[in-house]
């Protein structure tokens, strides 16, 4: 006779495929003063802006991994953990005060911020940034990810590695480098401008201002400057291969 089939047990919760996702979803009360930190490994970040004096905390994780929102009285701050190893993908959503500064971190993240009226500091490695908004200092960051960065005001400090930065409708102090990448820069309010590529091309549209100090910089690639019918300048060109 044929030897029975002895049924496999179900998997433990600790034995649970590593792709099973959960959800979760809190909301926390927050003051004017407060600034919001957020640190994730891998996923995205999220940011949206309402009317509440609260931040609603929402991320898609892995089961295994746990969300964590601390407060203090001057930061809230939201983080992973995993209870074995690195936390895996989270995907988090944020909804927090039009005023509340921010700071995001993460390595194999993309960010991306909307509606923000005070200070903004993002920061990954593998993953692109962008920002609609955002007063003060604007300060992103990225390795092998794209800038994009659209209605900015204040000191915006702007930096990657091996992609492009794009800026657009903003106003203020401008800095902005990237190594591998082209540099563009439309409709820009300001009297200082510094901006650099090494392999790329760089393009400017926006105000040459009497005092003003304006710097466009790359080694392999050309400069292209759309400037106003009359302008009061000194212009100094330097070319090793590439046009102007």
């Amino acid at each position: 006779p044929a030897a029975a089939q002895n049924p496999q047990p179900a998997p433990s919760p600790s034995q649970a495929p590593p792709s099973a996702r959960s959800k979760s979803d809190q909301t926390v009360p927050v003051t004017k003063g407060m600034r919001l930190s957020v640190n994730n490994f891998a996923g995205s970040i999220a940011v949206r802006t309402w009317e509440k004096d609260a931040v609603r905390v929402e991320a898609e994780h892995s089961t295994r991994d746990r969300i964590n929102v601390r407060t203090t009285e001057a930061v809230l701050r939201a983080s992973t953990s995993s209870e074995r190893g690195p936390s895996r993908t989270v995907d988090f959503t944020l909804t927090v005060p039009r005023w509340m500064p921010v700071s995001l971190n993460g390595t194999y993240v993309d960010i991306d911020l909307e509606g923000i009226q005070g200070e903004v500091t993002a920061e990954t490695v593998g993953g692109d940034v962008r920002l609609k908004g955002g007063s003060g200092t604007v300060t992103l960051k990225s390795v092998e990810g794209i800038i994009d960065v659209v209605g900015s005001k204040g000191r915006i400090t702007l930096n990657t590695v091996n992609e492009a930065v794009f800026v657009r409708d903003a106003a203020g102090e401008i800095t902005a480098e990237t190594v591998n990448g082209d540099v563009l820069l439309e409709r820009i309010e300001s009297g200082t401008v510094d901006v650099a590529t090494v392999n790329g091309d760089v393009t400017y549209d926006g105000s040459i201002r009497d005092g003003g100090t304006y710097g466009f910089a790359t080694h392999n690639g050309d400069v292209e400057l759309r400037v106003p019918d009359q302008i009061n300048a000194s212009v100094f060109v330097r070319t090793y291969r590439g046009d102007f």
